[in-house]
C-alpha cells in the first residue's frame, strides 16, 4: 500500500510540472528553444555546457544526464520516426501499388530544414557573389588613390566575409546535424519494427 500511495504521489508531482518542462509532451522547450536570436546565431546556448565540462574535468567528476542539452521535442528520434512512418503510410494509402519510397520518406520528414538549409545557401552564394564585386570596387579605389572610397569597400568587404562566415557555419551545422537525427530516426523505426515481432514470426 504504501508503495502505491508513493506511485500516486510521484504521478501527482509529474502532472504539477509545467508542461515545457516534460519531454514526452509536444510543448516541451529544450535549451535551444528557450535561447534567444543572438544566443542562437552565435551558439552561446552550449557555453554553458563546456564551462559545466570544464570544471568537471578539473574536478575529476563525470557528466550527468540532467547535465546535458536537451534537444527540441520535434527533432527526437522517436517523434521524427512517426513522422517518417506517417508520411509512408501515407503514401502507400494514395498509392497501394507503388513501391515504398524511402528517400520520398526522408525528404517529407525533414522538408522544413531542408528549406532553411537551401534558403541559407541561396543567401550564402549571393553574399559571395556581392564580395567579389565589392572586391574588385575596391581594387578600382586603392588604383585610384581614392582613400574615402577604399575604406568605405574594405568596411562592406569585412561586414560579407562575416556574414558569410556564419552563413557558412550554419549551413554546415545544420546539414550535420539532420544527417546524424535522420540516422537515428530510422535506427528507431526500425528497432520499433523490431520490437513488434513475435519470436515465431522471428
Amino acid at each position: 500500500m504504501e508503495e502505491d500511495q508513493i506511485k500516486i504521489d510521484i504521478q501527482k508531482e509529474k502532472t504539477r510540472l509545467p508542461p515545457d518542462q516534460i519531454e514526452s509532451n509536444p510543448r516541451f522547450k529544450s535549451d535551444f528553444d528557450k535561447a534567444n536570436i543572438f544566443s542562437k546565431l552565435f551558439f552561446f546556448y552550449g557555453f554553458t555546457l563546456a564551462f559545466k565540462a570544464f570544471c568537471r574535468r578539473k574536478k575529476k567528476k563525470e557528466f550527468e544526464e540532467e547535465d546535458l542539452l536537451t534537444i527540441p521535442w520535434n527533432t527526437r528520434p522517436d517523434v521524427m520516426s512517426d513522422h517518417f512512418t506517417y508520411h509512408m503510410q501515407q503514401r502507400k494509402k494514395k498509392k497501394p501499388f507503388s513501391k515504398l519510397n524511402l528517400s520520398l520518406g526522408i525528404l517529407k520528414t525533414i522538408k522544413w530544414p531542408l528549406i532553411y538549409i537551401t534558403v541559407v545557401e541561396t543567401l550564402c552564394a549571393f553574399v559571395r557573389v556581392f564580395s567579389a564585386w565589392v572586391t574588385k570596387r575596391l581594387v578600382e579605389s586603392y588604383l585610384a588613390e581614392d582613400d574615402g572610397d577604399a575604406y568605405k569597400w574594405a568596411g562592406v568587404l569585412t561586414a560579407c566575409l562575416v556574414v558569410g562566415f556564419f552563413m557558412d557555419h550554419h549551413w554546415d551545422y545544420t546539414s550535420l546535424l539532420y544527417s546524424t537525427l535522420v540516422q537515428n530516426a530510422l535506427v528507431d523505426t526500425v528497432y520499433g519494427k523490431l520490437l513488434k515481432l513475435s519470436t515465431h514470426s522471428i
